[in-house]
């Protein structure tokens, strides 16, 4: 599997991060990264319940006005790339920087 480039997370979450307080009271938003098996990513935000598509490998946090996009970025790719390794007990090769 291949996983999002850092940078390419980072940018997709200084989209959303622009938005924190923007709607509502909120200090934060929630964000989930999507990876999927061939190295598309989406950022899913707001409440979880009502993320359709379950499929491949998830990372979560919250974001804020002062939140690094970059480390989270990080965090989030280290969970899915977690998920993965646990899922798959280490039988493909993951490699870094896809899209």
């Amino acid at each position: 599997m291949r996983l999002p480039s850092i940078q390419s997370v980072a940018a997709a979450l200084g989209r959303v991060k622009v938005n924190v307080g923007r709607f509502n009271d909120d200090d934060y938003i929630d964000v989930r990264l999507q990876v999927y098996e061939t190295g598309e990513f989406a950022i899913r935000c707001g409440d979880s319940q009502y993320d359709l598509d379950h499929r491949g490998f998830w990372g979560s946090s919250s974001i804020t006005k002062k939140s690094n996009c970059r480390e989270v970025a990080k965090d989030l790719l280290s969970q899915a790339e977690d998920q993965y390794a646990s899922t798959n007990a280490g039988y493909d090769h993951i490699t870094r920087g896809g899209l």
